[in-house]
Order: structure tokens, then sequence, then C-alpha cells
């Protein structure tokens, strides 16, 4: 029996528009608005995108892995860029 790759993989557009999202308003307080306080902002944003992606999780039980996968990048990266705008 021949099995179908798109049910088998993980669904990368998920995980894609998580990241650009997260691109997006770090980008946003970056360039735009320029403040030395933009970190607290970008890392409230991170937390609330964490949590929506861990609510998917509970919802969207079918792409559980892809909201999983998206939660674990947006707080590696996420953070990671907050700790180098406090730097």
């Amino acid at each position: 029996m021949e099995r179908d790759n798109k049910s088998s993989g993980l669904n990368i557009h998920i995980v894609a528009i998580n990241l650009i999202i997260l691109l997006a308003y770090t980008g946003f307080l970056k360039f735009y608005d320029a403040n030395e306080f933009n970190f607290i902002i970008d890392a409230l944003l991170i937390f609330f995108q964490f949590m929506g992606c861990i609510l998917s999780v509970g919802i969207f039980g079918k792409f559980r892995k892809e909201f999983i996968l998206s939660s674990v990048l947006v707080l590696l990266i996420g953070f990671s860029t907050c700790y180098l705008s406090i730097r």
C-alpha cells in the first residue's frame, strides 16, 4: 500500500505562519518604534503567541506536532531576540 506524504508529514505552513508573525511584530518594534523598553512589549507578545500555540494544541488536535514545534521555536527565537536587545 502506498502512503500519502501529505498526511504523514508535518504541515510546515503552520510553523511558517507563526514564525512570520513573530518576525512581523519583532521587526515592527525594533525598526519602527525604537524605544528602550520595547523588549518588555516584545516579551509579552511572545508569551501571548506561545500561549496561543499551546491552546491551539488542544483545539486543533490534528495538528498537535506542528503547534508544539511552533511554540518551542517561538520561545527559543523570540526570547533570544529579547535577550539580545537588552545587551
